[in-house]
């Protein structure tokens, strides 16, 4: 099983969806034919505020997948983009310093 897990904007949200199972496709091709085994692409995509697809509720019920275990994604989804963004922001910040560095 590949599970691929997003969180997205509103606006794009089924987008996202189909581009994310797209993306695993090819993957899951190959890995069919090396192993002999049957591959499952589990495209997970929510938005910020807790939307998700209508493809969703499915996928819910397939796999059993609880509410504790989506709130562990958003979690998660949201400590790494935090992550991300303060990096940004102190590289951007370093980059300040070097220009006004190299003007002395």
């Amino acid at each position: 099983m590949l599970v691929e897990v997003g969180i997205t904007n509103k606006r794009i949200i089924p987008n996202t969806e189909s581009t994310k199972r797209r993306k695993y496709e090819l993957l899951a091709n190959e890995l069919k034919s090396m192993y002999g085994s049957k591959v499952t692409t589990v495209p997970i995509v929510l938005t910020w505020d807790g939307l998700v697809t209508r493809h969703f509720r499915n996928l819910y019920n397939k796999f059993k997948i609880t509410i504790c275990f989506v709130l562990h994604i958003r979690m998660f989804k949201c400590h790494i983009t935090i992550l991300i963004h303060c990096n940004a922001i102190q590289l951007n910040d370093i980059m300040i310093h070097i220009d006004e560095w190299k003007k002395v």
